[in-house]
């Protein structure tokens, strides 16, 4: 295997606890940061510790801007991850339901592998495969498709909000917020008369759940369609970075290689152990309920905490040699959260990522070539725009 210009700006989110000094306060945000593993599934587990929404800081940008974020402000109070209280518990409860009115995680999983085997092979013909772009997203907008059953018009709509999910991290510009701010505009009337056409001709189908949920929540027009727009987001979104960020650590590591393409090696606990490896979702924030003490340091009711998911899944006094790849490593990692926040795709994530990786075994590449990587550091999040490899 022949890795050129490997770089990854966002190691420091990797490099386990801090040894000295395992929980401090940032000096720039005033966040207090938490880096061992203990410390942060305490927190995650704790579900008096909410999570930290980014509608205020919407509201008074729009204020002070005078520019409209109503549809963005809107659909952070229907993205599950950032909320707490009665409306997690309800939206949660809604999101069961409509995944379990879709297929089957082993149905999921049948169709997941007949689709990357016809992706990858595409690949391997032609000699060259950017990962991310020809792989990972087309994979999972058909996956998502079949989940929910969306048809052409209303994936065509869903195109414009490709990246929505970087209004979570660090660095997002009162541009790009006015650029998704009207993407989601845009989305309303196409996505309330696919949820109306969804609930009159498959009214206890996924979609048609969904649009019933939200009728007897008594939800508005706008909060409908951006709910909708949620669950594309938490959906489909970070999916595709995250078969990426784990085909970038498999391809890149030849003892890992090899144990993959091993006929007997349990694969959910391999692709496990890359999702700890990985941490696409490097870092998390919560809101302190109350003055607490926690690793020997006082936190103050409503200080932010930044859970730093991506250290805790690297610290040595849980995970033996942490840095490596062990395909068949047990292993009780955070990169699905914790708690009453745990991922609820969680298993439909598992089944993607499986299938994703499965025709990599049989067909290596040959080059892996990531000088097209870009990263940002200290995101919520870890993403990738393109990633080639070379057969």
């Amino acid at each position: 295997m022949v890795v050129k210009e490997l770089t990854d700006e966002q190691q420091l989110t990797l490099n386990g606890p801090h040894q000295c000094v395992p929980i401090y306060k940032d000096a720039m945000t005033g966040n207090w940061v938490l880096t061992r593993y203990d410390d942060c599934q305490r927190v995650l587990q704790d579900r008096n510790f909410i999570p930290a929404n980014i509608k205020p800081g919407l509201v008074l940008l729009a204020e002070r801007s005078g520019h409209s974020l109503q549809h963005l402000c809107t659909m952070s109070d229907m993205f599950l991850p950032a909320l707490g209280g009665d409306h997690h518990r309800w939206l949660r409860a809604l999101l069961a339901r409509t995944i379990s009115k879709g297929p089957s995680v082993a149905e999921l999983g049948r169709s997941a592998r007949a689709h990357a085997e016809s992706l990858w092979m595409q690949g391997v013909r032609t000699g060259e495969l950017d990962v991310v772009q020809d792989y990972a997203e087309p994979l999972v907008a058909a996956l998502t498709s079949q989940l929910f059953g969306f048809d052409n018009e209303i994936a065509h709509a869903l195109e414009g909000l490709g990246g929505i999910i970087s209004i979570y991290n660090f660095g997002c510009s009162l541009t790009t917020l006015r650029h998704y701010e009207g993407r989601l505009e845009r989305l309303v009337d196409p996505a309330l008369a696919f949820l109306a056409r969804e609930h009159r001709d498959r009214p206890t189908g996924p979609i048609g759940t969904f649009a019933q949920g939200l009728i007897d929540a008594g939800s508005t027009d706008t909060e409908s369609a951006m709910a909708f727009a949620a669950l594309f987001l938490i959906s489909s979104e970070q999916t595709a970075s995250d078969i990426a960020l784990c085909i970038r650590a498999l391809v890149t590591d030849d003892a890992a290689m090899a144990a993959w393409a091993a006929p007997r090696l349990d694969r959910m606990r391999a692709v496990n152990e890359l999702v700890r490896v990985t941490t696409p979702v490097a870092r998390l924030l919560r809101i302190c309920p109350a003055q607490m003490e926690l690793g020997g340091v006082v936190m103050e009711k409503g200080d932010l905490v930044s859970v730093m998911i991506g250290a805790a899944n690297r610290d040595a006094s849980v995970f033996a040699d942490p840095d490596r790849i062990v395909l068949d490593r047990p292993t009780t990692h955070l990169g699905f959260a914790a708690g009453l926040h745990i991922c609820i795709g969680k298993q439909i994530a598992l089944a993607k990522l499986t299938a994703a990786l499965e025709p990599i075994g049989r067909h290596p590449p040959a080059w892996v070539m990531t000088h097209d990587v870009i990263w940002s550091k200290f995101d919520l999040l870890r993403r990738m725009t393109s990633f080639r490899v070379a057969f």
